[in-house]
């Protein structure tokens, strides 16, 4: 499948053939979305700029009105495929903590009574009761208390 790729002129200095252009590349992201790219050419004239934008990027000049329409759909698509992504990765993420619900896990989830708890706040919640139960206290001074910060020994 060939990708959209579009261009536009932003602006044009007819004194020192400065010419600001946008592309937009269907295929290309940036930081998971699609977004323009901007771009110049330097001592170049108006027909001969649009040849080499063509060239150089394998892009269609249109106007800016379509331009971005191009980019609000990509836009809207965008969000929707980031917003799917994230409800499977966090789907992904449920099931996989209840997979790891065996042994010592599972006896703390059953002992706290955490069925029906949202599975985050489950997990956090078993992470601390596994603490407290079985995880050995070395000497030191200064503890990182979750809750309070940092506490003095005994404190």
């Amino acid at each position: 499948m060939s990708s959209v790729i579009i261009a536009k002129i932003d602006s044009i200095c007819p004194i020192s053939g400065k010419i600001e252009y946008s592309v937009l590349n269907e295929g290309k992201l940036l930081f998971g979305r699609r977004a323009a790219e901007q771009f110049s050419l330097i001592n170049c004239k108006l027909d001969e700029a649009e040849v080499r934008i063509a060239k150089r990027h394998k892009a269609s000049l249109v106007s800016d009105e379509e331009f971005e329409e191009f980019l609000s759909i990509f836009q809207v698509e965008d969000e929707e495929r980031i917003a799917r992504n994230s409800a499977e990765e966090y789907k992904r993420e449920e099931e996989q903590f209840y997979a790891s619900l065996t042994g010592v896990r599972f006896k703390i989830y059953n002992d706290l009574g955490l069925e029906g708890t949202e599975w985050k706040k489950a997990a956090r919640a078993i992470d601390d009761e596994f603490d407290k139960r079985y995880r050995k206290v070395e000497f030191n001074p200064f503890r990182i208390d979750r809750n309070n910060g940092w506490q003095p020994f005994g404190g």
